[in-house]
């Protein structure tokens, strides 16, 4: 089962990982353009897990919102303050206009909508547009930072290489479980040998041509990367806990849906993001 499942996730990883790559270096417009793609897919799947049907009009404010901030991101004059603030008024209004709609195509008022039910929807639109466009944006952020292709390949890599090795040495060495209440399958061993490949990771990922930074800044940053894409993975585990689920979906063989692969990344890349700009000299 462990060989099978890995070898999942090195076929995938081997087709993906080039392909994401090439985008990254290929420049910020398209590194944005797929993000915001890939961003929407994960908001939909986040949706649909909350039982959010494809067709109600939450699903399609949010995506929009998604691509405000990745837009945004792409400029130095719009923070992304402002199109989060948008769209956060805008998943707000829809639920009231979509009454006002049913209002005027029927007779009476009928019964009132209970206020759960009412605003469940709205409010896991509201917490998915932070979670995966507010966050995920920072992907774009940092790539429009001086040697920011090659900053965001050190946070790809080194999030990616700190989930394979959690899970490799976790299946192989994992004794003593980590939260079970919120992920039972994960144990501290697995923890530790993933935070010491990605700390392994950020080291070696520094001699990138253009990253030019002190040894102790990219040792902290060694030490802090793996722990928070690791709390990002726990953070997804916590929410699919609540939702009675494994992955979010089957898109990816292996890996279950984008959402589940994003989860680290949406963890560390905004810590990379924060590293470079406060820390970096």
């Amino acid at each position: 089962m462990f060989r099978s499942e890995l070898a999942l996730r090195l076929i995938t990883a081997v087709v993906a990982l080039p392909l994401l790559v090439g985008v990254i270096l290929a420049g910020s417009e398209l590194t944005a353009a797929i993000l915001t793609l890939a961003l929407s897919v994960a908001y939909v799947e986040f949706m649909s897990a909350g039982n959010v049907r494809l067709r109600d009009p939450l699903v399609w404010v949010g995506v929009a919102g998604i691509g405000g901030l990745a837009g945004a991101a792409l400029s130095t004059d719009i923070p992304l303050a402002w199109p989060l603030t948008a769209a956060v008024m805008a998943l707000l209004a829809t639920p009231v206009v979509e009454e006002l709609l049913r209002r005027e195509r029927r007779d009476g008022l009928g019964s009132a909508p209970s206020f759960a039910e009412f605003w469940r929807a709205t409010g896991l639109a509201i917490v998915g547009l932070v979670y995966i466009g507010w966050l995920g944006a920072f992907a774009v952020l940092l790539r429009m930072l001086p040697a920011g292709d090659e900053w965001l390949l050190l946070a790809l890599f080194s999030v990616i290489l700190t989930d394979t090795g959690a899970f490799a040495t976790g299946k192989l060495l994992g004794r003593h479980k980590l939260a079970p209440r919120i992920s039972p399958n994960k144990t501290v061993e697995g923890a530790l040998g993933g935070w010491a490949v990605g700390f392994s990771a950020v080291i070696l990922l520094r001699f990138l041509p253009n990253i030019e930074i002190d040894y102790w800044r990219i040792v902290l940053l060694a030490l802090v990367l793996p722990l928070f894409a690791q709390i990002g993975d726990l953070a997804a585990s916590m929410i699919k806990r609540a939702m009675e689920m494994k992955d979010f979906s089957q898109l990816l063989p292996g890996h279950g849906g984008l959402l589940d692969r994003f989860d680290s990344l949406l963890f560390g890349i905004p810590t990379v993001y924060l590293f470079v700009r406060w820390l970096s000299p």
